[in-house]
């Protein structure tokens, strides 16, 4: 032992030593890892010539041993203390392979001596190595090595060798103490101060970065891209930079434990209710895997539909109808504005509304500014009425559109009603223009068949003709096949021009009927078809009857397909029954009873059948 290396000391002290030696610096490769610290009983094992001692471990964490600190006594002369870690071999050392070596000269006094190892050997968790301690000191100048025998390492025991026998000592444990370090291991969190948003919140983001490695991770950046709809406010936490949506956060290095940066942001104009705003957020360092995580916050917005009601399906000319408004917010905020905007049918005349707020008036539209419109459904009614001088099968539509924002003024989203409909019965005339060709046809008509004209009234001619001026079917009792194709192709060529011309004027009047001598024309005027009747006699009310209840069952039924006729004359054959029920009787439209109709239908086989042109 060398002189003068005596230093007085109290053991009592050793274990604020040992936690003053194992306070590392940030990024210190010398952290604590596994240590069995209690030095406070007087046991001890001794190595010395051909003895020597052992601890074995078993880390909870896989990391690079760098240092391991022996609570040891030199004993008598000076010489040093060489400490190797192993891997066991079924329970004792396996001294044949060295992971790592270090020397170390101590003092007199017990201490906690420091064996650093170069190389630093990597420890795997959950397996087990052993500290052997081993001095060539003679009898009685070797080293002593405390321990306590109240088994303080579950994880481990001592042992003590002569020569090659190694003895396990149960329940006993050696002092020691491990360090070393683990390569940088960051997790990203990234959280919002809320779970759901709306316009004009501020919103608080919290970026967490949780380092569980002993090591810096160094070059560090978190990237942050704000919705389109968010304004950047401020951050904090690191050195930021902001490029257009994306906010930077540059970190020089990441230390062991948690890290959290801060940005906050406000949120602009939000619509519709139900839709979300995503941050996504990306953390990336120097050697190592980029991470992601991202912030879902839920709209909280206004969503206002409207619904618009009237009433029966047809009115006739001058009626006061009323339309029922539901103004629905379906959302969970408030919309600031919501219009409402109508432009009523050239048929109809706005009245009055009992609106919770004025209707601005401009010619025949009418508009609505309603204010803050909570969650909820507001009603009103809007009164109309029919022109008292409408035609007769005018078909009206009124629907109204919808503009509103969100709960700031901000944004503005646009709809429209479903669209009402109704038609007016039996009022004013139609077209005089259009009424003008059936009279140019039923002239053509009707001059054939002056010649046949009688008293008594007798049906000679039936045409029912499209809306587009094309002839669906044709009955004739006089008229020849072979005059046929001459007379009624110059009829409808004059039918369809003058119908394509006519329709520029408005409808003011219907033509009921023409009168040419002894022959009457009668034409019945529908929605999609015209009827027009080539008669004898006298008229009666009788006539003017069954031709509308023969346009309107044609139309009930076979309104659909009429519609959208592709020009298929055999798909007109249950419309020739129809009127073959109504103009049966030889003698034509009579106030006679149907059972005397259908008499003198049956004697009377004159009656051409129904064709086409």
């Amino acid at each position: 032992m060398r002189p003068g290396r005596a230093r007085a000391g109290i053991v009592l002290l050793a274990a604020l030593a040992l936690a003053s030696l194992s306070l590392p610096a940030r990024a210190s490769p010398y952290h604590a890892f596994d240590a069995q610290t209690d030095a406070s009983s007087a046991l001890e094992f001794v190595t010395e010539t051909n003895q020597r001692v052992a601890q074995s471990f078993a880390p909870t964490a896989s990391f690079t041993l760098t240092r391991a600190q022996l609570y040891v006594q030199d004993r008598g002369n000076s010489n040093v203390l060489t400490v190797t870690v192993v891997p066991d071999g079924g329970g004792r050392p396996q001294e044949t392979t060295v992971l790592a070596a270090a020397t170390n000269d101590t003092l007199l006094l017990y201490e906690w001596a420091n064996f650093t190892f170069t190389p630093a050997p990597a420890l795997t968790a959950g397996t087990t190595y052993w500290i052997v301690a081993n001095s060539g000191g003679g009898n009685g100048d070797g080293y002593a090595w405390r321990y306590a025998d109240v088994d303080r390492y579950p994880r481990g025991n001592a042992a003590t060798a002569v020569a090659n026998t190694w003895t396990a000592q149960p329940g006993d444990d050696l002092a020691f103490a491990l360090f070393g370090w683990t390569p940088a291991n960051v997790t990203l969190a990234a959280t919002a101060d809320r779970t759901s948003t709306s316009s004009g919140d501020t919103i608080r983001y919290a970026f967490s970065l949780n380092n569980t490695g002993t090591e810096d991770a160094t070059d560090a950046w978190v990237n942050a891209t704000l919705d389109a709809r968010l304004q950047f406010v401020n951050a904090s936490g690191a050195a930021v930079s902001l490029s257009g949506a994306v906010v930077t956060f540059q970190i020089a290095a990441v230390p062991m434990g948690g890290t959290t940066l801060e940005l906050t942001a406000t949120a602009g104009s939000l619509l519709p209710d139900g839709d979300f705003v995503v941050l996504p957020v990306t953390y990336e360092a120097v050697g190592a895997t980029p991470l992601a995580a991202s912030v879902v916050l839920y709209v909280r917005a206004p969503r206002v539909s409207v619904e618009l009601e009237s009433g029966p399906s047809s009115v006739h000319p001058g009626t006061v109808v009323t339309f029922a408004v539901t103004v629905m917010n379906d959302g969970r905020e408030v919309a600031r504005h919501v219009w409402l905007n109508q432009t009523l049918h050239p048929s109809l005349t706005y009245l009055n509304d009992n609106a919770p707020v004025p209707a601005d008036q401009d010619g025949t539209s009418q508009s609505w500014h309603f204010l803050n419109v909570a969650p909820g459904p507001t009603s009103f009614n809007v009164t109309a009425q029919v022109d008292p001088q409408a035609a007769a099968d005018t078909v009206i539509a009124n629907f109204l559109s919808l503009e509103y924002t969100d709960r700031v003024g901000g944004g503005l989203a646009r709809g429209r009603s479903n669209t009402v409909w109704f038609s007016v019965l039996g009022g004013a005339a139609s077209n005089p223009w259009l009424w003008g060709s059936f009279a140019i046809s039923a002239t053509i008509v009707g001059g054939s068949y002056f010649a046949y004209a009688r008293r008594r009234l007798r049906t000679e001619e039936i045409f029912l003709i499209h809306q587009s001026g094309v002839l669906l079917v044709h009955m004739s009792k006089t008229m020849k096949s072979d005059l046929d194709s001459d007379i009624l192709s110059g009829m409808f060529t004059a039918i369809m021009n003058f119908v394509r011309d006519a329709f520029h004027y408005d409808n003011r009047q219907e033509l009921r009927g023409l009168d040419l001598g002894g022959s009457r024309v009668h034409v019945r005027k529908g929605v999609i078809t015209y009827l027009a009747l080539v008669h004898s006699g006298k008229p009666t009310r009788w006539i003017a009857k069954a031709s509308a209840q023969a346009v309107q069952e044609i139309e009930t039924h076979y309104g659909e397909m009429l519609r959208d006729w592709d020009g298929d004359l055999r798909s007109l054959a249950g419309v020739r029954e129809i009127l073959r029920g109504h103009f049966l009787s030889p003698t034509g439209p009579s106030r006679s009873r149907t059972w005397m109709r259908l008499f003198f239908a049956r004697l009377d086989r004159t009656f051409k059948p129904m064709r086409p042109l």
